[in-house]
């Protein structure tokens, strides 16, 4: 379903940006994001949820979070992680805490409609830099 809305915001860009956007998609030595155009998402409005979610701290179910990715490990033992670059000098509130779970669960179950529609494998992923190369 993400790729989907990527798709039509791509279809929606000016040509010079289209260009531009394939030109880094082509670049096989790029390490920021192929969307990337002058430190601004090019699809700013159709980025997909792990872009919004980008530097939130976010709680997922325990063991989800890879070690050296964990920031610490919630009371109730669920993992939590966010940008250290967010948070320099303490840890963020519960209050400021996104359960990132719901949120995977609510995207999951938008994509299982969608693909059973469009007749796509709902498992299916799309990198971004293909995406951008269509």
């Amino acid at each position: 379903v993400e790729a989907s809305r990527l798709r039509r915001a791509m279809d929606g860009l000016s040509t010079s940006l289209r260009k531009t956007v394939r030109s880094q998609a082509a670049d096989k030595k790029r390490t920021q994001c192929v969307l990337l155009v002058d430190d601004a998402c090019a699809v700013y409005d159709a980025r997909p949820m792990v872009c919004r979610t980008q530097g939130l701290p976010l709680a997922y179910e325990e063991g989800t979070i890879p070690a050296e990715r964990l920031s610490a490990r919630a009371a109730d033992g669920r993992d939590l992680t966010w940008c250290p670059l967010n948070y320099t000098e303490e840890a963020p509130a519960a209050s400021e805490i996104l359960d990132a779970t719901v949120i995977d669960k609510g995207v999951a179950t938008l994509n299982r409609a969608f693909a059973s529609v469009a007749a796509v494998d709902p498992l299916g992923r799309v990198p971004l830099s293909e995406l951008a190369s269509e």
